[in-house]
């Protein structure tokens, strides 16, 4: 198995078996489950909380490509204990145009397969860019964003799949539209029905302990003035 070395606040741990890898990344609800050739395709992502983010690059479609297919498939694993009732995710990524009537578009679908109360959920989005007849120059960014509510969930099936389209137009024209995040954040809350517990950041943590070795001093030091009173 291919060693995957990156920076993150979960954990990573490898999963193998004879017909395939996977990788599991430890949230603090959940775990991701990853195929190793999706998280070696689009780069280690960082998990903080329940949040998963990639970011990456070289992924787009441009005058001489055309049009560009991406798919990614997790599934989200809810830890003993914990239940997910919210599902959201984002992609986006940055376009650039040149030329008269020059276009790019991206057309996003996500299908979620909740395993545990055997529902399917289908949402997509399309987004296009285009240059008048006027020409010049145009470049910018998209954002494709998916919410779903889902009825306490212990196991999703997540398939992301991205199409990008470049269509330059007329001498000179040019088109290129670009995949470079995705981002996903789960809501879990405890099986009684209460929201999960949200951990303190670690500056915190750092507070409260020097606040309670302080009180400790204060205490120490009117002991000692009692003593030699």
């Amino acid at each position: 198995m291919k060693t995957l070395i990156g920076v993150m606040t979960g954990t990573l741990v490898f999963c193998s078996s004879i017909s395939a890898q996977a990788a599991l990344l430890e949230g603090q609800s959940v775990y991701f489950q990853f195929a190793d050739e999706d998280l070696e395709y689009f780069g280690t992502p960082t998990v903080e909380g329940d949040s998963l983010a990639f970011d990456f690059s070289g992924i787009s479609a441009a005058s001489s490509s055309a049009s560009q297919r991406e798919v990614l498939e997790f599934q989200v694993l809810a830890k003993a204990g914990y239940q997910v009732d919210k599902f959201h995710l984002s992609e986006g990524g940055d376009y650039s145009l040149a030329g008269k009537n020059s276009s790019v578009s991206v057309n996003s679908r996500l299908r979620l397969d909740d395993f545990t109360n055997d529902e399917l959920f289908r949402e997509s989005t399309e987004k296009s860019f285009r240059l008048g007849g006027t020409g010049g120059e145009k470049e910018g960014s998209w954002n494709a964003l998916f919410e779903l509510a889902v009825a306490n969930s212990e196991e999703l099936d997540v398939l992301l799949t991205t199409m990008l389209w470049a269509m330059p137009a007329g001498t000179g024209g040019d088109a290129r539209i670009d995949l470079n995040s995705i981002r996903v954040s789960i809501s879990a809350i405890l099986t009684g029905g209460e929201p999960a517990p949200v951990p303190l950041p670690a500056a915190v943590w750092l507070l409260g302990a020097g606040l309670v070795g302080l009180t400790g001093v204060a205490a120490r030091n009117r002991r000692g003035a009692f003593l030699h009173a």
